[in-house]
């Protein structure tokens, strides 16, 4: 009997020893799942900001670009005008050369 009271002993402490294994073991995945859940709130905050980051760019952007179509159809329009305004004063200064011309043969040529 003293042979089965050693035993249950021997089993009573390997049971005893894989307990504290199995403890030690739970204690270091709940720190690791405590670390792991701060490291996921860090990252959501970054996530989080940089998505409002994100979100406020894209929108200077949008109005950077509203500006820019503004910009390049006023350039349009003023370089269409410019181009009016060049076409007129040749037209003006082709009538006024060809009136000069005029006035010039006409002083030379006493028939007129």
């Amino acid at each position: 009997m003293s042979e089965k009271a050693a035993q249950l002993q021997q089993y009573n402490q390997d049971l005893v020893k894989y307990i504290e294994v199995l403890k030690k073991k739970k204690m270091k995945i709940e720190i690791e799942i405590a670390t792991d859940e701060k490291n996921k709130e860090t990252i959501g905050n970054q996530i989080r900001l940089l998505s409002e980051k994100l979100q406020e760019i894209e929108h200077k952007q949008n109005i950077k670009k509203h500006e820019l179509a503004k910009i390049d159809d006023t350039l349009t329009q003023s370089e269409i005008g410019y181009s009016k305004i060049i076409d007129s004063l040749q037209v003006l200064l082709n009538f006024a050369a060809s009136k000069t011309e005029t006035e010039i043969e006409m002083k030379r040529d006493p028939r007129h």
